[in-house]
């Protein structure tokens, strides 16, 4: 499991083709959103290039969100300021903070 902490508004980019939002929370529930960049499968749904769906609560620490068949994100918690996200992905799928997956592709 890969583990990322993130603020409000700060995204993670699975693959080349999905953008993971924190968009908000309150106590101890976090909201995250799905962006595809392409047309595939998310949650058993057919996204088209930049569709959004808003995937709602991750309720509890250690709740599972299973976004394909590959890829299943874990809420770990809250701790200084961050949502800690877990990920787990097979490893030839890349994860990566937005800022990280930036530079990479300027570079």
């Amino acid at each position: 499991m890969l583990v990322l902490a993130r603020k409000i508004g700060q995204k993670i980019i699975i693959g080349n083709s999905l953008v993971v939002t924190v968009e908000s929370y309150d106590s101890k529930r976090v909201k995250l959103s799905l962006k595809v960049t392409e047309t595939k499968t998310v949650l058993n749904k057919i996204l088209t290039v930049n569709e959004d769906l808003d995937i709602g609560y991750v309720t509890k620490i250690g709740t599972n969100t299973s976004i394909d068949l590959n890829t299943t994100i874990t809420y770990l918690g809250y701790k200084q300021g961050k949502h800690r996200l877990g990920f787990d992905a097979p490893k030839h799928i890349k994860i990566l903070r937005e800022e990280i997956y930036n530079g990479q592709v300027m570079a």
